[in-house]
């Protein structure tokens, strides 16, 4: 139950996190297959390091 109740919360301050950047929002994603990165660049500005 209580690892449950760490993952909502873990979601909950994802979602607030990402629902209140105005400007400068930096996801980090440690691998992201180039196949699926090509589908969501249109998306975002993004910035492959």
């Amino acid at each position: 139950m209580l690892k449950r109740s760490l993952a909502k919360e873990e979601y909950r301050l994802f979602y607030v996190a990402v629902s209140r950047a105005k400007e400068r929002l930096f996801i980090s994603i440690p691998e992201l297959a180039e196949v699926k990165q090509n589908s969501i660049n249109h998306l975002f500005d993004s910035i492959n390091t």
